[in-house]
Formats: C-alpha cells, structure tokens, sequence
C-alpha cells in the first residue's frame, strides 16, 4: 500500500504550473551569469546564453539529488523518479555524477566511446570521456534520450584507470549547464544520481545545488544511523536541502523511525524490478510500478 493518494496524469502538471503564483522571483536569478538560484521551484523564465546563444529559455525548477552512502537503490530510484516525470509532460533530465559506478549507463546504453571516436567530437560521450574539457556548452550535444528523458552520461575513460581530474567548480558549472537546458517553457525537473561518498567533489556538487536530496533507504538499523550520521556532517559544512526519504517497504518489515523531513513509501517488488531490468524498460512503465511512481512524483512537488 501506498501512504500518497494517486491522481490523474494531468494533475501534476497543473500542479507544477499552480506553485508558480504568489512566489516572488529572487533578483539573483535575473542574471545566470551568477551561481543559480535553486531553491525558488517554477517561478521564473529567462534567456540565458550558457550555451553560446542568448534565445534559450529556462525555466526554474526543483533539483532532486538522489543519494545513499551505502548507494541503496540510488540509481533505480532517480531513473524511475526521471522516466515518470517525462511521462508526466515535466522536460526531464538525469545526470550521471556516480562516476565510480555510472549504474545508469548501462540503461541507457551509454557506448564505451574514446573521444576521439566521438562524431561532432562529443556525440557518443560523457562527463569522464572529455573530463576537464568539457564546456557547458557541449551540454546539449551530450544528451541522449530515452523514455522522453535528457540523460548526461558518466561516460569512460577508455585505457585510463580512475576517474577525470574534475574540479567542484567544473562539475557545478556542468549541473547549472544542465539546469539552464532550453526546455520551451514547459515545467521541468532536473534528476542527479550522486555517487555514495559525500567527500569525492562529484557526489558534493550534487549534493551541494540539490534543492530536494532524495535518499532511498532500506529500513535497516545501521543503514539508518549511517545516514543520519552523514546529514548531520553535510548540514555541519552548510548543506542543508530539503530532505526526502524513500522507504522500500518489505512485507513483515518493522519501519523504522523517519529520519528525513518526510518520507515517501514505496513497496520493494523485488521481483518486478528484476524483470523491469532484464526488460531494460523502467519499472514505472509497468502496470504496477505506474501508480507507485506518479505517487512519489508527485510527493515531492
């Protein structure tokens, strides 16, 4: 059983749209040139030039950064989170910032591309296959799409041992690139699988411009207290989003006490989430995983 009530389809979308009345526009987000604005959701349109082009329009909208230190269905919860809001009619996107273990690659059939095997120099390629040459202006080429999402891969270093020499400022300057994406108007979204440990300056980033941290939990005792532990860390060094977490219930399970400032339910069909894999189709697309996506989308704006 779920613990939100379900809605028709629509509704989220006139949702996203209705948060948008009465919120006064902070004047930081006028000018893009300057470190965004996050946590003002849906209340803004603007022409930014990031990507050499000042006719690009941005909307403001909540950065979910999805995270665990145990990395605790990390991955599956920030794809289906994604895929149901592009089902939803929000613009969708998903980076890959878990550069030591890019799960969501492989969904989305990422190619192990040298870059200089990349059409156009990029197509094909990720974060860690330009590493510090990547410039927010190759955002766009970067995308893929499946499922109606914008998907920014991790990509690879083929021949290399180890992860690209990203700077903290590099990987920010690459989620705003993302956040300032031309999305048409439409109300949107912007997902981040972040890697497990807080301290690699990928999972920081995106740690660090979260508007919402999603953490999936399992409901274990020492998982809990780990968690719990590492917020109280991040909130001592200034990072303090708005926290979610998602509870994969197990039949029989005895929950434990909430740790987040709210928590979603969600039922841990293992089963289907292994047949969802074995599809390569998303466990929200399923007649079963449906209703229990829209229902956490649609708890979180």
């Amino acid at each position: 059983m779920m613990v939100l009530e379900t809605s028709a389809s629509n509704e989220i979308t006139d949702k996203v749209k209705q948060s948008n009345k009465n919120i006064p526009v902070k004047e930081e987000q006028q000018n893009i040139s300057k470190k965004v604005i996050f946590n003002v959701p849906f209340t803004k349109r603007s022409r930014s030039k990031i990507h050499g082009k000042d006719s690009v329009m941005f909307v403001s909208h909540p950065v979910i950064t999805v995270w665990n230190p145990t990395g605790t269905n990390k991955s599956i919860t920030a794809l289906n989170l994604a895929v149901t809001a592009a089902g939803r009619g929000l613009d969708a996107a998903l980076i890959e910032l878990d550069l030591s273990c890019p799960l969501l690659d492989r969904w989305f059939e990422i190619p192990q591309t040298a870059v200089a095997d990349c059409g156009n120099g990029v197509q094909g390629a990720g974060i860690m296959t330009l590493g510090e040459n990547l410039m927010p202006g190759h955002i766009p080429k970067l995308f893929c799409k499946s499922w109606g999402v914008r998907y920014l891969a991790a990509g690879n270093k083929l021949g290399n041992i180890g992860t690209p020499d990203l700077t903290l400022e590099n990987l920010e300057q690459i989620i705003r690139a993302v956040y300032q994406r031309d999305v048409k108007g439409k109300p949107a979204i912007t997902v981040i699988d972040a890697g497990a440990s807080y301290e690699w300056p990928a999972t920081f980033a995106a740690l660090k411009q979260a508007t919402v941290l999603l953490v999936p939990v399992d409901g274990s005792p020492q998982e809990v207290e780990l968690v719990k532990q590492q917020l109280t860390e991040l909130s001592r060094v200034g990072v303090k989003p708005k926290s979610v977490e998602v509870l994969w219930d197990t039949p029989g399970m005895k929950r434990v006490k909430q740790l987040c400032e709210s928590r979603i339910i969600v039922p841990a069909d293992t089963p289907g989430y292994i047949k969802a894999a074995a599809d390569n189709k998303p466990y929200c697309l399923s007649a079963a995983g449906a209703e229990v996506w829209r229902n956490v989308l649609e708890g979180l704006l």
